[in-house]
């Protein structure tokens, strides 16, 4: 701290700090919320390690889009992104998520993952499983 000039001089220094303090907090806000980063390749290694199919649907918008912005215009034009977005980049990426969800179990029956990414067949017993979990409840008297 200089004290050489005063009060001035840590009242500079302070406002020194809180404006650096103000830019940290930016950068690591950024940092944990941003969508291009190392982060989202590690998570893709990780769901391929363990057989996931892992899914990224993150448009290029022309401008900046707040979550609380409730303007038609903005709205409609991040639509318009998202449209051309779908339409020329991810449309076979849309295809695959679509028959993955066609296959997967309904209700709470478990999912047979080997099925769906053909890594083995099916057991006796999962199947067993899935059949006494369909069975109604019978009601108490």
């Amino acid at each position: 701290m200089n004290l050489t000039n005063g009060i001035s001089g840590i009242t500079g220094n302070w406002r020194e700090f809180l404006v650096n303090t103000k830019n940290l907090i930016t950068i690591f806000l950024y940092q944990c919320t941003t969508s291009h980063n190392v982060h989202v390749g590690q998570s893709r290694e990780w769901a391929h390690s363990i057989r996931v199919p892992f899914f990224r649907f993150s448009p290029h918008l022309a401008a900046a889009f707040e979550l609380d912005n409730c303007k038609i215009e903005d709205i409609c034009n991040a639509m318009f992104d998202n449209e051309i977005y779908i339409r020329t980049e991810i449309h076979h990426q849309i295809a695959d998520l679509c028959r993955l969800l066609k296959v997967l179990p309904r209700n709470n029956l478990p999912c047979d993952y080997a099925k769906i990414t053909k890594c083995g067949p099916t057991t006796s017993a999962q199947t067993s499983t899935a059949k006494e979990n369909e069975k109604p409840a019978q009601a108490v008297k």
